[in-house]
């Protein structure tokens, strides 16, 4: 009998990279892969504008399989305000493993890999994320986050007729918007959440793979994009800030909502988030529209720490719904 051919040789081990990957289109393959579905949030252009622009530069580290990317995950830098402290903080994005690496070995290298990232950065004192269902356990399992916030979509009618309410609607590329872009930063002072400043929030909303619009009036401004939800064209209020003072009245809201729809031309928006400062949420609760389940906003403080985080505002525009 010929002898039995020898063994396969063992796959090559995988291994970790902790720089932002120099082929974005590389990146947005197994991320597309990974999430099993195409959206514009997946697409080469917006993983280098994430990586390299749009957001302070994150602390990230790829799963290699040789010289593909097979998983990933990041935290990217903010700054969280709590009373009088202002806390550097993290927003983890960007987690995924590809099909077939999402064995226990794999997800346990890909979480301590990120687990030694955040040792290495001690000015970050709190860390949070807006998980799927696969990662919100292991979020738990292996970064000790824990559930703090429950958001459920909500969806509404925007008026198609303006009102007596004075509202100016305007995109990035008015020159006016670095005026209100200041006005939010100034108005976000003594806020017990993301403390967004004026070029900070430029930044965010410089995407290219979405398209914003500022709405404000006397009391507040809304931060409105253009999505679609279940095949349905409809606006995202990303944020609503509002100025100084008595809480949003609902009609001061409904005017700026009516205004977002009415300038996107959609009349149905969809809302997820929390905000201390609106007399009242936008829209009616509908979980099994948006995603089809309420979110959960996980949070980690430091060792050193006793208090649990608190949020006056959360919305789409703190984390990647926006």
């Amino acid at each position: 009998m010929p002898p039995a051919p020898p063994p396969a040789p063992p796959p090559p081990p995988l291994t970790i990279v902790d720089t932002c990957p120099a082929d974005p289109g590389a990146f947005a393959d197994a991320a597309r892969r990974a999430f099993g579905r195409d959206r514009p949030e997946l697409a080469p252009g917006h993983f280098a504008w994430k990586h390299r622009v749009g957001m302070p530069p994150p602390r990230l580290v790829s799963l290699m399989d040789g010289d593909r990317i097979v998983g990933s995950a990041a935290i990217v830098h903010r700054r969280l305000r709590q009373g009088d402290a202002l806390l550097q903080a993290g927003e983890l994005v960007d987690l995924f493993l590809v099909p077939e690496h999402r064995g226990f070995a794999a997800v346990r290298r890909l979480y301590a890999a990120l687990d030694r990232r955040l040792r290495d950065a001690p000015a970050s004192r709190a860390i949070y994320a807006l998980p799927n269902p696969n990662s919100k356990p292991l979020n738990a399992r292996f970064l000790k986050l824990a559930d703090t916030l429950s958001l459920t979509p909500r969806l509404g009618i925007g008026s198609p007729v303006a009102g007596r309410h004075t509202v100016r609607s305007r995109t990035l590329h008015d020159p006016a918007a670095d005026e209100d872009l200041a006005a939010v930063a100034r108005w976000l002072e003594g806020v017990d959440g993301i403390a967004w400043t004026a070029d900070a929030l430029r930044d965010r909303l410089s995407s290219p793979a979405f398209g914003y619009a500022l709405h404000r009036s006397d009391t507040g401004l809304l931060v409105s994009s253009p999505r679609r939800e279940r095949g349905l064209p409809v606006v995202l209020v990303c944020a609503v800030f509002v100025a100084p003072g008595a809480p949003l009245p609902r009609a001061d809201l409904r005017a700026l909502l009516g205004a977002a729809c009415r300038h996107h031309r959609r009349p149905l928006f969809v809302y997820v988030g929390l905000n201390r400062a609106l007399a009242a949420l936008p829209g009616h609760p509908l979980p099994g529209f948006a995603g089809g389940r309420a979110k959960t906003v996980q949070t980690r403080l430091a060792q050193d720490d006793r208090n649990p985080l608190r949020f006056d505002r959360f919305e789409a525009l703190d984390c990647d719904l926006g």
